[in-house]
């Protein structure tokens, strides 16, 4: 709501507003990251003492080296910039009436985010069933923590169902597959098609995409199932195919 009438015209590339949200006066990520920091959680003052006091290199080093403590990192809500949640605000259409591009990729989860999750059984042998449905719990409460008291509990079994191939329920490489696309339908593909969705409820010009050629510059160093991962569409927009010379 902040930002209305300060711009035109908008592009999302390979993300929207899907990310963890904090009710504000909610202190349970402050202090799990605390905790992290090795910070005393015995009264507010004592923690915001010792957070303040913390070099930006350790806050850093803490976030980017624990996966679960960089997933905690969230947008608080409940004042001036964000008054409601993102996906509430979303939900409402309460967007800004401006022209919108928009888009992913159709691998965004496939290899350069995937190295980030930490041991998922990606690889070129697939995934076996119980691989893939340990992941499944493990990679909802990304989504479940956009919502106040979201919980997994009533939709883990309907993910793994939808994303079941019924042809071949035991097919490694399938299987392997699917848990990809659900990655990307989770992180990338479900919140663009619903910011889109809002957007065109105004009268303004919405436009979605998707980023789909397989590059073959990356290949030697991808596995072989990787199509257009998380951010190859950039190298296009700059035109960087256009530099290379006769060697590559």
């Amino acid at each position: 709501p902040e930002t209305e009438g300060l711009f035109h015209r908008a592009i999302s590339q390979s993300g929207v507003a899907g990310i963890q949200v904090t009710k504000k006066g909610d202190l349970r990520r402050m202090t799990y990251l605390a905790r992290g920091l090795n910070c005393s959680t015995a009264s507010y003052d004592d923690t915001i003492s010792c957070l303040r006091r913390q070099p930006g290199e350790a806050i850093t080093k803490t976030i980017l080296g624990d996966f679960s403590v960089s997933m905690n990192v969230s947008a608080v809500y409940g004042g001036t910039l964000f008054p409601e949640s993102l996906l509430d605000l979303l939900l409402k259409k309460r967007v800004n009436n401006v022209d919108y591009l928009l888009g992913t990729t159709n691998d965004e989860m496939s290899d350069f985010l995937l190295a980030t999750l930490g041991e998922r059984h990606v690889d070129e042998d697939g995934m076996t069933k119980a691989e893939f449905e340990s992941n499944v719990q493990k990679d909802l409460p990304y989504i479940a923590d956009q919502y106040m008291d979201g919980s997994i509990s009533s939709i883990v079994q309907p993910v793994i169902d939808q994303y079941r191939e019924s042809d071949r329920p035991d097919d490694p490489i399938v299987i392997r597959d699917q848990y990809i696309q659900f990655l990307t339908d989770m992180v990338f593909t479900a919140p663009t098609v619903m910011m889109a969705g809002a957007a065109s409820a105004h009268p303004v010009e919405v436009y979605l995409y998707e980023f789909q050629p397989r590059t073959s510059y990356f290949a030697a160093d991808r596995p072989s199932y990787v199509r257009a991962d998380h951010g190859d569409d950039l190298f296009y927009m700059f035109g960087i195919p256009l530099l290379l010379d006769e060697t590559g």
